[in-house]
């Protein structure tokens, strides 16, 4: 039952209700739903140590999403644009982050990225080695951070710097 609930939290967050007929035609309907759908199955499957070759070949193939096991992610997950996400083996995304697409968190020797609650990913972000994403962090488009970024602080560039705290109505 628990598949079911984050499901509906993150259809919730993307701003459509969670109904039955709803989630049959998003599991062959291409949208983000049908993408987040796929991304709860390989979790549930993960989770359960059950083979999770199709959904990751669903995604991959669909949206070139790569989801490399063992990752978590977080309840209410917004994923505006899935498209060319990549997240590798380790990797934590908390809860209410918000996703956009070619994103990359990537794996070095430093380690693997840690995303905490209500981070904003804008569109291809690269997140490198062992870096932690505070609590409210908001990562500008196509950045490269290769440090870490303290909680509800905007970061930019490449390499990413902290530029200013973000403000409460971000």
């Amino acid at each position: 039952m628990a598949f079911f609930a984050e499901l509906k939290k993150d259809f919730a967050v993307n701003h459509k209700p969670f109904t039955w007929p709803g989630f049959v035609f998003h599991l062959f309907w291409n949208s983000r739903f049908n993408a987040l759908t796929l991304i709860r199955s390989f979790l549930w499957l993960q989770d359960r140590k059950l083979p999770t070759f199709l959904p990751a070949y669903l995604l991959r193939s669909r949206y070139q999403i790569e989801l490399l096991k063992p990752l978590t992610i977080g309840p209410e997950l917004y994923l505006p644009h899935p498209f060319g996400i990549v997240l590798t083996m380790g990797t934590r995304i908390g809860a209410r982050c918000n996703l956009y697409g070619l994103v990359r968190m990537l794996q070095t020797p430093s380690g693997v990225p840690v995303v905490e609650d209500d981070v904003f990913l804008s569109d291809g972000v690269r997140l490198v080695g062992g870096v932690r994403i505070g609590a409210g962090a908001l990562i500008g488009a196509a950045a490269v951070v290769t440090r870490d970024v303290p909680p509800r602080m905007v970061a930019a560039g490449v390499p990413a710097k902290v530029i200013k705290p973000r403000e409460a109505h971000d």
